[in-house]
């Protein structure tokens, strides 16, 4: 029997709710044993809300207000990635607790932070509210797909169900941004980062064509095979990476921590537009993370060539993964690829492709207003932490959500440390206990003002 958040957030993380993008080889049972679960270990929200599954497994709750009013949607998926088990330091899926020489308890989990974390601590929010017999002012959408891990139809179904119903999210919150030192060169405050917009994403294939043949008689120079033709394009790529810009939201950011900075960094971050350079700079150099912010970015990810080692590939291609920054568009970054590459016979192909997201407002602070809440939120949760808003390198569900809301914000309410961060999609994925009720905590809070 199940007795406190913890072990209920173990209980939950132990269901290998793995996703594939072969959904034939999901395991699609594991997916109904969590939902089965869900509603044994949360009873009175599964009494009091109301609940159905969008697109086959996609978990959707709704809490009704005190009065018709605009709802909210609070997001965080339930599938997780695959696992090498072998490299783990612990089954990815006993969620056993392991206890640190400074007596920090942690649960080890694929999922624990990505994202069943914060969808128990949001689960664990509800379920005690419920029992006190209180209901938020207005409607409160909780939601978790089953198929974010492979972009699938799970969030782009909601939304279509919600847009008919004529619902419109005033808030929409799912995972993104959290807590973290270090994300600036020169402050060492911790910041808790939410994501206002996130970065297209877009896959390209790339390929080249040749007559094939065998090795020991390739064609001599300056003719060039398949292979080699595409070798130059992708260096060119490499060669040709587009500017670097500041991004309005990482102005935000910069100088909302201005005030933490050292004195070699103040300056800049205070006045950015001033200083546009040197921000740019600092923040390029300073990770990869944060260089990804300040523009968009071209990674070649997957190379196919010949069958055999004697063998001239007839065709060679590659998978460039583009992530688009806000400012950017399909279209732009396309003809600039090709531009780059500025060969007609490497054949550029659009596979998949999502534009940035809008930038949602921040507004001013105090003026009441979706951003200004969530921030007042996640200051009370995390105190000594600098609140600010960033773009999101990665791709989420919250995307799909700006069809009907204009104010779709992406924030985990944990504060990791680098190791952790490691952990996601990674290998021996972690959550310390404190870190679990503090997430409940936030949850609670923020429940409190919809």
């Amino acid at each position: 029997m199940t007795t406190t958040a913890l072990e209920r957030f173990q209980a939950l993380l132990r269901v290998d709710t793995v996703s594939h993008s072969d959904e034939s080889a999901t395991d699609w049972s594991r997916f109904h044993a969590f939902r089965e679960l869900v509603a044994e270990l949360y009873p009175a929200l599964h009494a009091a809300l109301e609940f159905e599954t969008v697109a086959g497994h996609s978990l959707l709750w709704r809490w009704r207000g005190e009065e018709p009013g605009e709802p909210a949607v609070l997001m965080a998926h339930y599938d997780v990635v695959s696992v090498t088990a072998a490299e783990w330091s612990h089954d990815p899926f006993a969620a056993e607790t392991v206890i640190a020489a400074d007596g920090r308890t942690s649960v080890v989990a694929r999922g624990a932070l990505d994202d069943k974390g914060s969808l128990v601590a949001l689960l664990e929010a509800v379920e005690a509210a419920v029992l006190r017999g209180e209901r938020p002012r207005n409607d409160v959408y909780l939601l978790s797909t089953h198929n974010e891990e492979t972009a699938g139809d799970g969030a782009p179904s909601v939304v279509a169900l919600l847009g008919a119903r004529g619902v419109r999210p005033r808030l929409v919150l799912d995972e993104g941004g959290n807590v973290r030192r270090g994300i600036l060169p020169g402050v060492t405050t911790p910041i808790a980062v939410i994501g206002v917009t996130e970065r297209g994403i877009m896959n390209l294939e790339l390929t080249c064509r040749d007559v094939g043949g065998h090795a020991s008689a390739p064609p001599p120079p300056p003719g060039l095979l398949a292979t080699q033709r595409l070798a130059r394009a992708i260096h060119r790529l490499t060669e040709n990476p587009f500017p670097s810009t500041l991004p309005e939201p990482i102005a935000q950011l910069v100088r909302a921590a201005a005030d933490h900075a050292d004195a070699a960094h103040a300056v800049w971050y205070a006045r950015p537009h001033e200083h546009p350079d040197s921000v740019i700079g600092a923040l390029a150099a300073h990770s990869n993370r944060s260089a990804a912010m300040l523009r968009t970015t071209v990674a070649i990810t997957e190379l196919r060539g010949s069958t055999g080692a004697n063998v001239l590939a007839s065709s060679a291609s590659a998978t460039a993964n583009v992530r688009i920054n806000p400012g950017g568009t399909v279209a732009g970054v396309v003809e600039r690829i090709r531009a780059v590459i500025d060969d007609p016979e490497v054949e550029v192909e659009v596979k998949v492709a999502h534009e940035p997201s809008p930038v949602s407002p921040t507004g001013e602070p105090g003026d009441g207003g979706p951003y200004d809440l969530l921030r007042r939120v996640v200051q009370e949760s995390f105190p000594d932490a600098v609140v600010a808003p960033y773009v999101q390198t990665g791709g989420s569900d919250a995307r799909h959500f700006h069809a009907i809301s204009d104010h779709v914000y992406r924030f985990i309410p944990f504060e990791i440390s680098p190791r952790q961060q490691l952990g996601i999609h990674g290998v021996d994925e972690s959550v310390e206990a404190d870190q679990f009720e503090r997430a409940i905590g936030f949850y609670a809070r923020l429940l409190a003002r919809l």
